[in-house]
């Protein structure tokens, strides 16, 4: 599991910080020794998914970039459990 935790420093205090968002990706166990499936999850409620995720052909920043993206595009439609 990523945690990915969003925090503002005002003019760069860390004293100042609070946090802006935060959310959790999680392996769902579903995927192969290659590719990876994952839940973006906020609150025990699912943002999204990512599938086929090239697990050792890409980083955990890309991972993080294509769960930003999934996010984005929930907005405009919902995703159950069941997706």
């Amino acid at each position: 599991m990523l945690k990915v935790i969003i925090e503002m420093w005002p003019y760069g205090n860390e004293d100042r910080k609070h946090v802006l968002d935060s959310f959790e990706i999680i392996n769902t166990g579903r995927g192969t020794s290659t590719t990876g499936e994952y839940v973006i999850r906020k609150n025990k409620k699912i943002l999204g998914r990512v599938r086929g995720f090239p697990r050792k052909q890409k980083s955990a920043r890309n991972l993080l970039y294509r769960a930003l993206v999934e996010i984005e595009k929930q907005k405009v439609r919902p995703c159950s459990l069941e997706d």
